[in-house]
């Protein structure tokens, strides 16, 4: 299971800010949201992240799954989006090894990078990293990587590339390594801006077969709006699904193949 980004630094006054998730911007499709008079929008997430999490239930499969963030992906890998706040937040993850790794990408004044003293710097595709390992990954014998890209930037405030990963077999931290410091090229991606047109239904949900890819998932749902990494190699995607004229939030879980295993609703009791 991935790692918690590192920390991300908070300014001024949280509740001066509108937090708005992938869930409560596809709400807007049948009602509008009722925003407070002090209305802080990020630029990142008015530039980047909600044309990356509000992503069209009807692209193809080779436009939702190809266009990762860090370039072509070597075989077996996959990106899906994650729910980030004032960030550019997914997960990629390996069926080969099972390895899975967050990304978090920000302005610095909204993630921490990892610092130089007692890291590893180097760079990896003319890119300059900050890497850091710990042996108290949550499975036994593994290694918790933590890494910062600094990719060239023209502009004055350039974005902090955060990654982290439990990498917890020797497969693993070859395919995790092998993806970030040889294969991905940190900073060449661009957010995609398709536009949603409508949610996907519970039955389509309920309805996949086990075992189905996720690429297969994605082809028929559309990008999600979450996803996270889970312990055994594992991970789930968050889904806002259709419920009477509002939405449902639903987690579909997948196994380290990335074979489907059960769609189930978020909160139940509402």
């Amino acid at each position: 299971m991935a790692r918690a980004s590192p920390k991300r630094a908070l300014k001024g006054d949280e509740g001066a800010g509108l937090r708005v998730g992938p869930f409560e911007a596809a709400r807007g499709l049948d009602r509008p949201i009722q925003r407070p008079e002090r209305v802080h929008v990020n630029r990142l997430w008015a530039a980047a992240a909600i044309a990356v999490l509000l992503l069209t239930v009807e692209t193809s499969q080779s436009e939702s799954l190809a266009d990762s963030p860090i370039g072509p992906l070597p075989d077996g890998w996959v990106w899906l989006p994650s729910e980030g706040i004032d960030s550019w937040m997914v997960i990629f993850h390996d069926k080969l090894s099972g390895a899975c790794v967050s990304m978090d990408a920000a302005w610095p004044s909204v993630v921490k990078p990892i610092a130089a003293e007692g890291a590893e710097v180097g760079t990896a595709n003319g890119v300059r990293y900050h890497r850091r390992r710990d042996t108290k990954a949550k499975c036994r014998g593994g290694e918790a990587l933590e890494m910062s890209f600094f990719p060239p930037s023209q502009t004055p405030e350039p974005f902090v590339w955060n990654f982290s990963a439990d990498l917890c077999t020797p497969s693993q931290r070859e395919r995790g390594e092998d993806l970030l410091l040889r294969r991905g090229r940190i900073g060449s991606g661009n957010p995609a801006s398709p536009s949603r047109t409508r949610l996907p239904t519970p039955e389509e949900a309920t309805g996949i077969a086990v075992g189905t890819s996720v690429s297969d998932v994605v082809a028929k749902l559309g990008l999600p709006g979450d996803s996270s990494c889970l312990d055994g190699g594992g991970f789930t995607v968050g889904y806002a699904l259709t419920h009477g004229k509002s939405y449902r939030e639903w987690d579909l879980r997948f196994d380290a193949r990335q074979g489907f295993v059960s769609a189930k609703r978020r909160h139940p009791g509402y």
